[in-house]
């Protein structure tokens, strides 16, 4: 029993390593640039940058998100995406750039379900 718990707490580790060296030698990226028309590059990528936003790394999480605004305007998630890019420009305490990602969902997604915390923002940070 303990032999099976150990080997398969390897083989997790070691996919984790895998994964953690496909990411960040940027692999990842030539993979999904290889494949752009698959259903899962543009899911692919938002979930890399949740996880680099969740992390704290903010400029990690711009760069994959404005990849998917740049390369998937259609993508279901949009909005959530540009939010995001707000919001990691508010944390690393780059508030013009975060005006106008702000500026632009207004504009862009009019009575969008982030109007009023963006409005809101606007009015605290921005004035």
């Amino acid at each position: 029993m303990m032999k099976k718990f150990i080997l398969i707490l390897l083989i997790i580790v070691g996919f984790f390593m895998w994964l953690n060296n496909f990411v960040t030698e940027g692999k990842l990226l030539v993979f999904l640039d290889e494949h752009p028309h698959s259903v899962w590059t543009p899911r692919c990528l938002y979930f890399i940058g949740n996880i680099y936003f969740l992390c704290n790394s903010h400029e990690n999480a711009i760069m994959y998100f404005y990849r998917i605004v740049d390369k998937y305007p259609e993508t279901e998630r949009v909005i959530d995406i540009e939010y995001m890019m707000g919001r990691s420009y508010e944390e690393m305490r780059k508030y013009k750039e975060a005006e106008e990602v702000y500026k632009r969902i207004l504009d862009k997604y009019p009575g969008n379900k982030y109007t009023s915390k963006i409005q809101k923002k606007m009015q605290l940070i921005f004035n």
